[in-house]
């Protein structure tokens, strides 16, 4: 919730971030794209449910739900299990309308 420190935690420094927009195919380094973020602003109106976990040795896999009034994104994270520490080493994500839900 635009808390990058946190956010920093999480992502291995070469963590990458790929997606579709209209535009096509895109590849980010995940901190850099979430280097903006600003924890001054107020907290987003969203929910997140961890929808499940799969874990092998020091591999993982999460999907996770961001429910937000009008859209819902879908992430699946792939994970590491680092000197110790879990660390999300990629995501790729899909951006759902709840409009389209009601069509």
């Amino acid at each position: 919730n635009n808390d990058y420190e946190t956010l920093k935690k999480a992502f291995h420094e070469t963590a990458t971030m790929k997606y579709i927009t209209k535009e096509g195919y895109k590849e980010v380094n995940a901190l850099e794209f979430f280097s903006g973020m600003d924890a001054s602003k107020p907290k987003q109106n969203r929910r997140t449910r961890i929808e499940d976990i799969t874990i092998s040795g020091h591999a993982a896999n999460a999907r996770l739900e961001i429910e937000y009034p009008t859209f819902v994104f879908v992430d699946f994270m792939n994970l590491l299990k680092v000197d110790g520490e879990w660390k999300i080493v990629s995501k790729i994500f899909y951006r759902k309308s709840k409009m389209a839900d009601n069509l």
